[in-house]
């Protein structure tokens, strides 16, 4: 009878045991089902909002209980928003002000486990109806995203507490769901950057193109296509060396900075697009990483075709503001004219021919070199415009190609200027120059007058001949302007009117005044 008890007693607990490896194996199948499940959900779901929803539901179903709420984390704010909730009383629980100091929720900030709230008396929680809940956070790999809370798990007994048991299998879901949470926001955020980096690039106005560490075109804005007259199809994907193939000089700068991973930069470089020539400013920069690893390049073009042009045309004429303004202002440089309400300044040396007979060339030219360099910043100063040097002759136009305020005074202001700079000049110099000056106002025909291979922009018309004929009839030191010069000042000149002359080109004798200065 012994053995025979002894024998029942090993099979009643070798059973006993079985049972129990039985139950854990049954939990651990469960535990690996729900993180299947969990991880199907995860993958299959796009939008976020259905989600949230997805893991709510599955992680009410697989505690039994009666409804829960999803919370994420503000990063610009300590409130926690309902992403998901499945309760009732929805109304009332979102209407609910939940932050990151909720109690359960700094709770399971800090030890970033699930809380049990069984029989809680937590006033805000009330609001729910429920007597016991669960607190999940939901974990990921650096930080909590958020919270899962669960209320009334059900059982054939009717409602009962949330066990240890129920907090370990709810710590799978919590898992994975931080985990997706995190991915999700991660990508999230590297949308929003790409998003920003291509508006950024499309923003910009000049040809942007950036390159892989393969060479291959990986991004590149709309003017870069303009300026390359390239489609979409023979830039994407393609290596650098493909879609600049007829501009060796690119190539060999790309590749340069690719292999010493310096800048470089190219101003004023011509490139051939379809037979014909543009003029761009280059660069090329070594792309890097948070890391300072290089991952790329980045190409730079800049469109100065017209620009130049302008530039080319108009600083041997203006000074540096006034190219910008144009340049600005998109004028119009065809070979057409325009009539321009102008005022026109000639200023000739007085004896000059005389006096350069007794010199020689070099101290001619010298002496020219001198006086013009000192004239012509007068001349910028007052935003003249310079429209030509002819031996000694000064020819300046105010009011075109780009119209300022008040040119008669400017050109009167300039011509004072002009003629006390010399007499200061005069005091410490050996060779004396004189000049005359005629200054006249009205309408003109400005443009650029030549031919397509060379041309000069100018003002022609009879305004401009009578300012001519001023200037010859004006003596050494004289400043004279003409009735239509008078009329247009605007501040208080000395003038003194001249008994009326006669001019070449002129049948009636013409009325002018000398400007007094000192």
């Amino acid at each position: 009878m012994g053995n025979c008890l002894s024998s029942s007693l090993k099979n009643s607990s070798l059973l006993s045991s079985l049972l129990n490896q039985k139950d854990k194996l049954n939990k651990t199948l469960f535990e690996l089902e729900t993180f299947f499940d969990t991880s199907r959900i995860l993958q299959a779901n796009e939008g976020d909002e259905q989600l949230y929803e997805d893991l709510l539901f599955r992680a009410i179903s697989l505690m039994n209980s009666s409804g829960g709420i999803l919370f994420l984390k503000q990063k610009e704010s300590p409130i926690c928003t309902v992403a998901a909730i499945l309760h009732s009383n929805e109304e009332k629980i979102k209407a609910e002000l939940f932050t990151e100091n909720f109690k359960p929720f700094k709770s399971c900030e800090e030890t970033k486990s699930i809380v049990l709230l069984n029989n809680f008396s937590d006033k805000k929680l009330k609001v729910t109806g429920w007597k016991h809940a669960l607190v999940t956070p939901l974990n990921g790999p650096k930080e909590v995203h958020g919270y899962l809370i669960l209320g009334e798990k059900e059982s054939r007994d009717g409602i009962m507490p949330f066990s240890e048991e129920d907090a370990q299998l709810m710590e799978v879901i919590s898992l994975q769901a931080g985990i997706a949470l995190e991915n999700r926001l991660l990508i999230q955020n590297l949308d929003k950057e790409k998003k920003s980096v291509n508006n950024i690039i499309r923003s910009i106005g000049n040809g942007i193109i950036t390159l892989n560490l393969l060479g291959e075109i990986d991004s590149y804005n709309n003017q870069a296509l303009e300026i390359l007259e390239k489609s979409d199809d023979e830039v994407t994907n393609h290596p650098y060396f493909y879609v600049f193939e007829n501009m060796p000089r690119i190539v060999d700068l790309i590749t340069k900075c690719i292999d010493t991973g310096k800048s470089i930069i190219e101003p004023n470089m011509v490139i051939p697009i379809n037979d014909n020539e543009k003029y761009i400013n280059f660069t090329a920069r070594p792309l890097i990483d948070s890391n300072l690893h290089p991952i790329g390049v980045i190409i730079g073009i800049e469109n100065i075709t017209e620009e130049l042009r302008v530039r080319n045309t108009f600083k041997r004429y203006v000074s540096e503001s006034i190219v910008d303004q144009i340049v600005d202002d998109n004028l119009d440089l065809g070979m057409g004219g325009q009539l321009k309400d102008v005022t026109v300044l000639f200023s000739d040396i007085r004896g000059f021919t005389a006096m350069s007979e007794k010199m020689e060339p070099d101290d001619v030219v010298k002496l020219l070199n001198e006086y013009y360099t000192i004239m012509i910043d007068i001349i910028f100063k007052y935003n003249g415009t310079l429209d030509k040097i002819i031996g000694d002759e000064l020819m300046v136009v105010f009011g075109a190609p780009v119209e300022i305020k008040n040119p008669s005074d400017a050109a009167i202001n300039t011509a004072i200027e002009m003629q006390n700079t010399l007499i200061e000049i005069n005091k410490e110099s050996s060779k004396q120059i004189e000049i005359g000056i005629g200054i006249n106002s009205g309408f003109v025909i400005s443009g650029n007058i030549g031919s397509e291979v060379r041309s000069d922009y100018t003002v022609i018309g009879d305004n401009v001949n009578l300012a001519s004929r001023l200037c010859s009839y004006a003596k050494g030191h004289e400043i004279i302007i003409s009735k239509n010069t008078s009329d247009n000042t605007t501040h208080n000149f000395n003038l003194k009117k001249l008994p009326p002359f006669e001019v070449k080109g002129k049948q009636k004798k013409i009325n002018a005044w000398k400007v007094q200065y000192g």
